[in-house]
């Protein structure tokens, strides 16, 4: 268990452990969970700033807890399933064009205002 350092949720992650593979040391966990910022390296006695590289898979990590002291971050898209580029996972039965996976459509969010009576 771990506490997220940026919405202070409880997370489970399951057994988990640093593994060390020669040039390597690998944080890995036997449960998927959300990898936002820093606190699953934490938990588990890791600080990110010493190792030379970081590789999150989430497209959702938030940026600024590696920016301020990382020389570049690198954005990989990977394929499979949890791929954040929507139009690759192929989706077919929605209404066309539809934004994101139309280049042509623009996006114009409307919001819309309820009250109870």
């Amino acid at each position: 268990l771990f506490r997220s350092e940026s919405f202070g949720e409880v997370w489970d992650s399951g057994p988990s452990a640093v593994l060390d593979c020669g040039n390597f040391t690998l944080a890995i966990s036997s449960r998927a969970v959300s990898l936002y910022d820093r606190s699953f390296f934490y938990s588990l006695g890791q600080n990110p700033r010493s190792f030379d590289a970081v590789v999150v898979k989430s497209p959702h990590c938030q940026h600024h807890m590696f920016a301020d002291w990382c020389e570049a971050m690198i954005q990989v898209d990977a394929p499979g399933s949890s791929s954040a580029n929507l139009a690759y996972l192929g989706h077919t039965r929605c209404p066309r064009p539809i934004f994101p996976l139309d280049d042509e459509v623009i996006f114009r969010p409307i919001a819309k205002t309820f009250r109870r009576s």
